[in-house]
């Protein structure tokens, strides 16, 4: 694997935002999403009109449910059609790969991808944000949004690797031990912005040179712990992560993927076996 070069990052005259406008792609893979979607393009929609830089890239992954029709409808309707691009793949080949299907589709001026799921809905300030600390700090190569649930509570949106302790801690639900070895547990409970080992797909802004250096996402992963795999290498390569805590993001929690209600319903494990 080909070693990134910090000092590029730092020497880039692009992470001085009065030296030119930093361009953003905002990439969303969907999959049966129409009972959610619309929220997803009413906020998109806010930001493309309050902030050119933007532009959005949905890979949709062989939806049955209507999905495309929906996006399709919108963007003609909204009169987006030069904002908002739909790739409409006739596989579903799984969200690491759809990621970079959209990332392929990007033109090559873009500094940042926002890889943003569909189930989720937010201020335009949350992208702006994500913005403002990227282009502040030269040593950050991805940030990631603060997420809350529909009743404003806050979830959790970075994490530690999961090595044997940080596994143990999070399997033992203890929380004494979480207590004892803060620095082992899964869950980071800082409440300021901090460094974290990495960010959950569901909002996460990068730059798309570190995203492509790295190769992006491993389509091995079909679903969940790409993220991981992700930020694992980005790490090895001299790279670092942080939660951004002006950047809010509203997030139905499992409803890009169902899992919450086929677990409850029998239907799927709580992991998959890898």
């Amino acid at each position: 694997m080909a070693q990134l070069n910090s000092n590029k990052l730092a020497n880039n005259p692009l992470n001085n935002a009065s030296t030119q406008k930093s361009q953003v792609a905002i990439i969303t893979v969907t999959y049966n999403a129409s009972d959610f979607i619309a929220d997803y393009l009413k906020s998109i929609k806010t930001l493309l009109m309050a902030d050119e830089r933007f532009s959005v890239v949905i890979v949709d992954n062989a939806s049955s449910d209507g999905t495309q029709k929906i996006i399709t409808d919108y963007i003609a309707q909204e009169n987006l059609t030069q904002k908002i691009t739909l790739h409409a793949s006739n596989i579903n080949a799984g969200f690491g790969a759809g990621c970079n299907a959209g990332a392929s589709l990007v033109d090559g001026d873009v500094e940042y991808f926002w890889f943003l799921n569909p189930d989720t809905d937010f201020d335009p300030a949350a992208g702006l944000a994500l913005v403002k600390q990227l282009n502040s700090c030269a040593d950050v190569c991805a940030v990631g949004s603060v997420l809350q649930d529909n009743n404003g509570e806050i979830t959790v949106g970075a994490f530690r690797f999961p090595f044997a302790m940080t596994t143990f801690l999070s399997n033992a639900c203890i929380g004494i031990l979480d207590q004892c070895f803060p620095q082992y547990a899964l869950h980071y409970s800082k409440t300021s912005e901090y460094d974290a080992d990495w960010l959950t797909g569901a909002s996460f802004m990068i730059r798309a040179l570190a995203f492509k250096q790295v190769k992006g996402f491993d389509e091995t992963f079909f679903l969940y712990f790409e993220e991981v795999d992700l930020f694992l290498r980005l790490k090895q390569s001299g790279y670092k992560a942080r939660i951004c805590n002006e950047s809010v993001v509203n997030h139905i929690a499992g409803a890009s993927t169902g899992i919450n209600n086929n677990t409850q319903s029998g239907q799927l494990p709580r992991k998959p076996s890898y």
